[in-house]
């Protein structure tokens, strides 16, 4: 690593620009090694669902971790005040339900099949089963809950402006792979601030000091109900 000399120091936008380059896809299945892939494949059942089918329901125990093979899930949560709570669609390659099956522990969205999809289920007790048999993927899955629990504690910072403006593009990002339209400057997202706003948690007036610094930094362009995620530079260029 070049900058354990800056340890403790709040990061600037270059070095959020630096992480979001290099920072894992925490829910992608090919993060795993081979031998963890095939050890996963070993035992994971094929299933096919419709749209609109409640594949796993909010606040119960997954029996399954879930890979999503081809299709889209949607996920879903209430808050206490009501509202409701979307997180980004989870498309090919990429896994849900994972801390769930793994502890044990309540999941907090309600997976549904956004058209119809086919899914890998990684059953809970064959994973465990696995895991207890096979260092190699024990050891592989625990570091990407470890990676997943840091992501997750580094956006409860928000003490700097830094960590917030990470959230808002982080997010951009991945909406950008999942629903946006390229274009010769970037990639556009149809997305009012409201609706960004409340799917990364913050408010509206700190959303848009984030977002006009993003633009300042020539990471993102604004319009009206868009937001253009801009390409960013090669290394090196």
């Amino acid at each position: 690593m070049h900058d354990d000399d800056r340890s403790g120091q709040p990061l600037s936008f270059t070095d959020t620009r630096w992480l979001l380059t290099k920072l894992p896809r925490l829910d992608a299945f090919d993060l795993l090694s081979d031998h963890a892939q095939a050890a996963l494949a070993g035992i994971g059942l094929r299933r096919h669902w419709h749209d609109g089918d409640v594949v796993q329901r909010a606040g119960e125990p997954t029996g399954a971790v879930l890979l999503v093979e081809r299709g889209r899930l949607r996920l879903s949560a209430t808050s206490a005040s009501g509202a409701e709570i979307l997180w980004p669609y989870i498309g090919p390659g990429k896994m849900a339900c994972l801390y769930s099956a793994v502890g044990g522990l309540p999941f907090h969205y309600c997976a549904t099949a956004a058209g119809d999809c086919t899914l890998i289920h990684f059953e809970a007790g064959a994973l465990l089963a696995l895991m207890e048999g096979d260092g190699i993927v024990a050891t592989e899955i625990a570091r990407l809950l470890a990676k997943r629990s840091w992501n997750l504690m580094d956006w409860r910072i928000e003490g700097h402006q830094t960590s917030v403006a990470y959230r808002v593009y982080a997010a951009l990002q991945y909406l950008a792979t999942q629903r946006g339209a390229p274009g010769p400057q970037g990639t556009e997202v149809r997305i009012s601030q409201r609706e960004l706003a409340a799917l990364v948690g913050s408010s509206r007036p700190y959303l848009s000091t984030c977002l006009q610094q993003l633009q300042e930094e020539r990471l993102i362009r604004l319009g009206y109900r868009s937001i253009v995620v801009c390409e960013l530079p090669t290394e090196g260029g």
